[in-house]
């Protein structure tokens, strides 16, 4: 909707743009208070004469008063008002496009008033959006309705190198976003445990703002150092909850910076496969974004999916939450929780094979434990899982001791192994992840991962950096190849689009190329393996199945953990 003719101009590129993708039933109502002639102002903007499928597919509605260039501000207004009252009523848009760079302040006032009190979502774009937001285009009217509803907080967990993290502020800082709504809603630095703040970083953190004077919500934390073996873990969970489905937060390393693009891309991804025609029966198991590319990058700018987690990604709330529930549960459940799977056979080969079985190492066995805190080593973890294995000719009372002792702690490690841990918690090898990909294997959810050339975010390691010594030789992300520095990234996608879902390349845990089918045969399979709960009837399984959709019910872990009577535990 435009008013300004300059603005009804601009827009009219984007609205015939749109049309030609054919997303959505495009809209473009002219409020305008100029006498040109309706004919001659679609002629100069490329608009077809008429509704004809053969044009741009827009309906083209005008909506100025008669004898509007008679009328004074005040009845431009009144008119305006009933403009807008009209269009929202009538049409339903899932979305209303402004310009609020070239319209008047009291018509922007009357656009936000009516889109507030009618619930509708109103886009106003920023100067040249029709270079720098070309993939608005490509996005349908359910993408587009949520264009205001999605936010995410950024987590930092910082080292003792300050300049990684002001490099990497510097780069969020400077970042082009499509519109303040799309910067993070919050900044959250974890500062290492095990040294004091530099007085450099302290003085760089009391005067890091946006580069426009908006106010930046930065939270430093300084937590106390801990000898437990989940302390980094812990840290993880404790420093980020979700209050609703819209809410994600963005995971970056200390030694990443960031292309000025990334918003766009997390914006184009998200609202396309997330809120898109997609979500409706395909993404739900999509549970995040990567800036960096996989490990085994083809370089062919086709995203693909992978159940590995990335440390430099926008992870979605309902995942998050789950997932936080999972690692609460496996690491602090209460001694009526059995946390030995029901099924050992799975569990023994990751302890036997660590992560070529596709999950856990040595080294998060003695970190975290696989079987739930319960075995401080590769053997005592193996002889856990034999143990398990035979656990049905046992008697419920064998099984409540059983629950007991998975329950009894590790020894507590030399502080310096515990630092070890604790300060790289954003790094792809941290323990975290191996609690993530668990449950990300038994829920059948999917990373998504660029493939371009040069990538969104990039991982710095010529410097050293104390976080980056314990976790860099594991690390499951490219560090090479420079920044996304150009705006015409949209156009090195195949066709300038993003792929259908349904046609994405999907990669196991291992990096194979896998099918969709196969995948949820292995979900499946996994799911069963890891579960501590006795084998259910299918009737059974879907009850569990509903009871764990929707919002309200996230976190329901009852297909996966029970008591020693076989109860289902929600959590």
């Amino acid at each position: 909707m435009a008013a300004n003719l300059t603005a009804a101009s601009k827009l009219a590129g984007l609205a015939c743009e749109m049309g030609e993708y054919r997303r959505t039933n495009v809209h473009f109502a002219f409020l305008g208070f100029d006498d040109i002639d309706l004919d001659d102002f679609r002629h100069i903007n490329g608009l077809p004469q008429s509704d004809d499928v053969n044009g741009c597919r827009i309906y083209f509605h005008d909506a100025r008063p008669e004898r509007s260039s008679e009328l004074n501000v005040e009845r431009q207004k009144v008119s305006t008002k009933s403009a807008f009252r009209h269009v929202l009523r009538f049409i339903h848009p899932q979305a209303v496009f402004i310009d609020p760079t070239r319209e008047t302040d009291w018509f922007l006032q009357i656009a936000r008033d009516k889109a507030r009190q009618m619930d509708s979502t109103l886009v106003e774009l920023p100067d040249r959006f029709n270079e720098d937001l070309q993939w608005l285009a490509r996005l349908d009217g359910g993408s587009l309705n949520a264009w205001s509803k999605h936010t995410y907080s950024i987590l930092i967990h910082a080292d003792t190198h300050a300049g990684n993290l002001e490099r990497l502020l510097r780069s969020i800082a400077s970042a082009w976003y499509p519109t303040p709504l799309q910067r993070p809603t919050s900044i959250t630095i974890i500062m290492s445990p095990h040294a004091p703040v530099h007085p450099f970083t302290k003085r760089f953190l009391r005067s890091f703002s946006w580069p426009d004077g908006a106010p930046m919500h930065l939270t430093v934390q300084h937590p106390a150092p801990s000898s437990s073996p989940s302390a980094s873990t812990d840290l993880l969970l404790s420093t980020h909850y979700p209050l609703h489905e819209h809410q994600s937060v963005l995971l970056l390393s200390p030694d990443a910076e960031l292309s000025p693009w990334f918003a766009h891309w997390l914006t184009f991804t998200t609202l396309n496969y997330r809120y898109g025609t997609y979500s409706a029966f395909d993404t739900a198991g999509l549970a995040g974004i990567s800036l960096t590319p996989p490990e085994k990058n083809p370089g062919d700018s086709v995203p693909l999916l992978s159940a590995r987690p990335s440390g430099n990604a926008l992870y979605f709330a309902e995942h998050w939450a789950e997932f936080h529930s999972y690692a609460s549960l496996k690491l602090h459940a209460p001694a009526s929780v059995n946390l030995a799977p029901h099924n050992g056979a799975i569990a023994k080969s990751e302890v036997a094979n660590g992560d070529d079985a596709g999950v856990l190492t040595k080294r998060e066995v003695g970190a975290e434990g696989v079987i739930g805190a319960g075995a401080a080593t590769k053997s005592e973890a193996v002889a856990k899982v034999e143990a398990v294995a035979k656990n049905a000719a046992v008697t419920k009372a064998d099984s409540a001791a059983a629950a007991a002792a998975a329950k009894v702690e590790p020894a507590a490690k030399p502080a310096a192994a515990t630092k070890a841990t604790a300060i790289t918690l954003a790094s792809a090898s941290a323990p975290w992840t191996s609690h993530w990909l668990e449950i990300s294997r038994a829920r059948g959810w999917q990373m998504l991962y660029p493939t371009f050339v040069d990538g969104l975010a990039k991982v710095h390691t010529e410097v050293p950096s104390v976080a980056g010594s314990a976790g860099r030789a594991k690390a499951k992300e490219s560090t090479e190849g420079g920044l996304m520095e150009l705006k015409y990234w949209l156009q090195t996608l195949p066709d300038s689009d993003l792929p259908d879902w349904r046609k994405l390349p999907r990669v196991d845990q291992e990096g194979r190329k896998t099918s969709l089918e196969e995948w949820e045969e292995k979900t499946e399979e996994w799911r069963r393996g890891l579960s501590r709960c006795p084998e259910r009837t299918e009737e059974e399984e879907m009850e569990a199945q509903k009871r764990r959709e929707g919002w309200g019910e996230l976190g329901g872990l009852g297909d996966l953990f029970c008591d020693v009577e076989g109860n289902g535990v929600e959590f």
